[in-house]
């Protein structure tokens, strides 16, 4: 890597003593499950689906393990089983064409009853998509795979109460709420070792840079990366090509000043790339966090992608491309000029 010295030591500093006072601790494997409800609605009805929760549904949540690094993808398996004699139907859908589906409402609590925050409520946005779902008969069940990372925002080590329910089509009303599950896991602090492993192990999967929600499937999904050990690692993948890794970046938290000074550093390298995906990419960083010694270069950066975009033919097969790049750019200049500088 080629972050300045000062920067890479102060960020390695800041992570041994990160992981010096945080130890994991120990959990049992296998499942914990506890049926619980929730009176949370976040979609309107569809009258193709009318009704109540039936008494017979009841829905619990599973995953393969107990125990995670922070920094994992954690799937949780959302079930809706029919314990009656009759059949119902659920409906899902249509809220997925998004970063997550905005229909399933998930929340974390930790030991102390705190709620953890949404890592970015402009993900619940609702861009739509095909509904999905059916009859489900007596004894059998509903599955879908949940991947909470995009709904909570679990930074810290520790145990947490993982909540998520869905209105499944049905009215909700005071007296029979949407069903809902709960799950306890818990969450560790790796080493600098551990933490590589689990980037090997998310690179190795698909959809890497999709940033789409896939339903029921395990995905490449960095932005569940997020938390300071993972920055040098990081850096490093970007540094090697593997752009999906910046994902990760994008979500770390800034005010820490150590991870700060190291992606300021990293993102003003990245300025002298002459890959302009990765420049666009790295522009972000400046934006947020850059000075005014950093206008001329980001200038010039939104400059040359603005004059490749003028140069192309309308059905050239890369101006979509070319475009978005240079709305990146100007976004991304505009931010720092608003920070450090007068508007152009």
């Amino acid at each position: 890597m080629r972050i300045s010295s000062a920067a890479l030591c102060s960020l390695v500093l800041f992570l041994v003593a990160l992981v010096g006072s945080t130890a994991a601790s120990a959990a049992p494997s296998g499942n914990l499950e506890v049926e619980s409800r929730c009176g949370v609605k976040n979609y309107v009805h569809r009258e193709s689906q009318p009704g109540s929760p039936p008494a017979s549904a009841r829905v619990t949540l599973g995953t393969g393990r107990r125990e995670y690094f922070l920094g994992e993808n954690v799937l949780v398996e959302f079930r809706v089983t029919n314990d009656g004699s009759t059949p119902f139907g659920v409906e899902l859908g249509g809220d997925y064409r998004g970063p997550r589906a905005s229909r399933f409402v998930v929340t974390a609590t930790d030991q102390l009853g705190r709620k953890v925050p949404d890592p970015n409520p402009v993900w619940g946005s609702n861009f739509g998509g095909l509904s999905r779902g059916g009859d489900v008969e007596p004894g059998s069940s509903y599955r879908e795979n949940v991947p909470i990372m995009r709904y909570v925002d679990i930074r810290e080590p520790g145990r947490y109460r993982i909540r998520i329910c869905h209105d499944l089509g049905w009215n909700e009303t005071p007296e029979a709420p949407s069903p809902s599950a709960e799950l306890e896991l818990d969450f560790a602090m790796p080493d600098l070792e551990s933490a590589k492993r689990v980037v090997d192990r998310m690179e190795r999967l698909p959809d890497c840079g999709g940033g789409l929600y896939r339903m029921n499937e395990e995905q490449c999904d960095f932005s569940a990366v997020r938390h300071p050990i993972y920055v040098p690692i990081l850096i490093d993948r970007v540094r090697h090509g593997f752009t999906p890794a910046i994902d990760g970046l994008e979500m770390m938290d800034t005010r820490i000043k150590p991870v700060g000074d190291a992606l300021l550093a990293f993102a003003r390298d990245e300025m002298r790339e002459t890959d302009p995906d990765r420049v666009a990419a790295a522009s972000q960083f400046i934006g947020r966090l850059g000075t005014a010694a950093d206008l001329a270069a980001l200038t010039e950066a939104r400059n040359e992608a603005k004059e490749q975009l003028d140069n192309a033919p309308e059905d050239h097969p890369n101006r979509q491309t070319y475009l978005r790049r240079v709305e990146l750019l100007t976004r991304n200049l505009n931010a720092l000029w608003q920070r450090v500088g007068p508007a152009p």
